[in-house]
């Protein structure tokens, strides 16, 4: 007597009814925002483990302070870093006249006495050459090290040279070393043998 009273509910009714409980924004998570918050309370929970396990001994609170102070400069002196690196390899380029010889650049500034915008000058137009011989791709926010793998990835016979010139010219620029003439000469051997 009962069999005929049960009515079989259609299959279409089931999904429409999950599908309008599940799409309530109750349930909605994004993947992103949940394993985010996962991360953090993992985290929260593990720096409140570490703390609390060592609650007798207040030094190590400023232990983990210290750490993180130490970590935080890190990272700022690496971005100032990096920055200033970019500042100087965007300038070099426009601190002497495109339009002009490189070449004629440097010998003007060294006979000037300035050493330094003569190495310079010199570094223009050894990338400039290196760009004719060797298809060396130029880029003012490229480095010494970018040419060199560069260099490195063409199998450049100019490398081992390239490498001497810059073992010379990075400490002129970034300030550990001065530049003078002994300096500049060496330097403009170096940059000849490239372009020869």
């Amino acid at each position: 007597m009962l069999q005929g009273a049960v009515t079989a509910i259609p299959p279409d009714s089931i999904r429409e009814t999950v599908a309008a409980v599940f799409t309530q924004r109750d349930y909605y998570r994004p993947l992103r925002r949940s394993v985010w918050q996962y991360l953090a309370g993992v985290w929260n929970d593990a720096v409140r483990a570490f703390l609390a396990a060592f609650s007798d001994v207040p030094w190590v609170k400023w232990l983990v302070i210290g750490t993180a102070a130490i970590i935080i400069a890190t990272i700022i002196a690496r971005m100032l870093f990096v920055r200033k690196v970019q500042r100087a390899t965007t300038k070099l380029p426009s601190a002497l006249s495109p339009a002009g010889d490189p070449w004629i650049a440097a010998r003007g500034h060294a006979a000037a006495g300035r050493y330094l915008d003569a190495v310079h000058a010199l570094y223009l137009a050894l990338l400039e050459s290196l760009a004719r011989t060797d298809r060396v791709a130029l880029d003012p926010a490229k480095t010494v090290g970018d040419y060199s793998r560069e260099l490195r990835a063409a199998s450049s016979r100019t490398l081992p040279l390239f490498r001497d010139f810059a073992r010379v010219y990075e400490p002129v620029v970034w300030g550990s070393r001065d530049c003078d003439r002994k300096c500049y000469d060496t330097l403009a051997a170096i940059a000849e043998r490239v372009v020869r």
